[in-house]
This record gives C-alpha cells, structure tokens and sequence, in this order.
C-alpha cells in the first residue's frame, strides 16, 4: 500500500514538475487590437473654455464644433455657442466716465462664430495638437445712459446706442486622447485675443449735453480648453 502511495504522489509531482517546465520554457504573448486608424469624415466636437484677459474679463465659453476630419492629422469646422463675459452687464448701464474711458462697456453673453482649424502630430493613442479659431463675439448693440460731472459738480448726460460685438482669435496647443475608434478626450492651453467696446473721447458741448465716441481695443490673455471629440 505504501508503495503504491509513493508511486502515486511520484507520479503526480513529475506531472507538475514537467506542466511547469512546459509553461517555463514556452512563451506567454499577449495581443492587444490596434485602434483603428482615423477617417476621414464628419467630426464634432463639445468644448469648454475658461479664459482670463488681465484688466479686460474673465471668461467661460460652452461652444460646440462641427467639421470634417480630413486624415489622421488635419481637421478644419465651424464652431458657435455661448460666451459668458462676467466683467460685462445686460441692458441698460447708468455710466459715469468724467474720471476714466476704459468702463467695461461688453454684453454679459455673446454667441462666438468662428473657423477652426487643428494640426495633430505622431500616430500615437495620446496625439499632441495646435489649433487656430478665428471669428468673432456677435451680440446686439446696447443702449446707454452715461454721465459726466466734474470737479465742481456741474453735469451733462449722453443718451445712444453702441455696438458690443467684436474680433476673436484664439492660438492653442494641446493633447487629444483616443478613447475609442470614434471618440477622443482632449486638453488645450493657448492665447486668446479680442476686441471689446470702450469709451475713446469724451466731449462736453455744455452743462447739459455731452458726446461720447466709442471704439473697440484688443485685449489679449490666456484660456484653457476641455472638449470630448464624436
């Protein structure tokens, strides 16, 4: 009985034994499916911006991009959306401009429109990118009611109208993640310019009347950009 034991566990550990050489010697190869390649086709895009323009604004925007991806590097659409300008105000303003020209005169929300373009580099999963938006913050003209007094208190008021929309370049660099075939995760920081409305001259014609000029300067700063590609 002991004997047949023995020759039974014997039996066994040479079974293991060489179960474990065969697995030892043999190699263990893993295939993990390539990612399609990208094609050409519709591609958009849902995008989130946060944007500070120092002594301007500061900014988010909801914007939505639409387009066609022309080959795994190149991309061009038109984007749109909301901007939310929370140094600007919505509908009528009482102004004083008898001591500075440069009151934040722009709309609180403004709707962008612009081209946009998008350059990617490597044929990686995590591809780093540059982009170029050009276009313009559109929104309706406002009404005003500004005064003046001066430094002995006498005053004079301007009455009119004025337009709030303006120029918008964005320049920005970034990484785009591919999740999947047909969706990519995507994180950008780059340069954001504009233009915003601002009183230029003033001009008092009397005590009672006064005339003001407004123009448009460009205010540039720095944005940071979240987006999700289907």
């Amino acid at each position: 009985m002991k004997r047949i034991v023995f020759i039974v566990c014997f039996a066994f550990l040479a079974v293991v034994y060489a179960a474990g050489q065969i697995v030892s010697s043999s190699s263990l190869v893993v295939t993990k499916a390539a990612l399609p390649d990208v094609k050409p086709g519709y591609e958009q895009s849902i995008d989130l911006s946060f944007d500070i323009l120092p002594y301007a604004r500061i900014g988010f925007d909801v914007n939505y991009i639409g387009g066609w991806r022309f080959n795994r590097m190149f991309y061009a659409g038109l984007g749109t959306g909301l901007d939310f300008d929370f140094a600007g105000e919505t509908g009528s303003k009482y102004i004083n401009v008898g001591y500075y020209y440069d009151t934040s005169l722009a709309k609180l929300v403004n709707i962008p429109l612009y081209a946009h373009g998008r350059l990617y580099f490597t044929q990686k999963r995590c591809m780093p990118f540059v982009g170029l938006s050009v276009g313009g913050l559109l929104s309706t003209r406002r009404k005003v009611l500004c005064f003046y007094i001066d430094e002995v208190g006498n005053g004079s008021k301007y009455e009119g109208a004025y337009g709030t929309s303006g120029f918008l370049l964005n320049v920005m660099a970034g990484a785009d993640y591919r999740m999947t075939a047909n969706s990519d995760l995507y994180i950008s920081l780059g340069f954001k310019g504009i233009t915003r409305p601002y009183v230029a001259e003033l001009h008092v014609a009397d005590l009672t009347q006064c005339d003001i000029t407004f123009r448009q300067k460009f205010c540039a700063g720095f944005d940071m950009h979240v987006g999700f590609t289907f």
